[in-house]
């Protein structure tokens, strides 16, 4: 079964604040961890990566740091759309340990 993995960006939002208390203090120490975007497939076809204000144009959603199970439906449309689907059992290197998580089977 095809599966997806959102793109991730590496970044800790709380370690890039500019005021005085945080430059100082120990979370400027933290360094960027994969943070995944979530997808959301609207129902007119187009793809965002903003949550919707109106959840009921959402045709399906993929939540990014997790290897979403895709039916060949959606991982033809995905491709269309830029997007690379994985297919069969794969690693990735230990950097990504902490965003996996392969029982998110999602889609309505």
């Amino acid at each position: 079964m095809p599966q997806f993995l959102p793109p991730t960006d590496n970044f800790v939002r709380y370690a890039e604040s500019t005021t005085r208390y945080d430059k100082a203090g120990v979370l400027r120490h933290i360094p960027p961890t994969p943070r995944g975007r979530n997808i959301y497939w609207l129902n007119n076809d187009t793809v965002v990566e903003i949550q919707p204000s109106d959840p009921s144009t959402v045709k399906y959603e993929f939540l990014g740091g997790h290897f979403n199970y895709v039916t060949d439906e959606q991982a033809a449309f995905l491709e269309s759309k830029g997007y690379t689907i994985l297919d069969g059992v794969f690693e990735l290197d230990s950097s990504y340990s902490s965003v996996l998580d392969s029982d998110a089977v999602l889609g309505s």
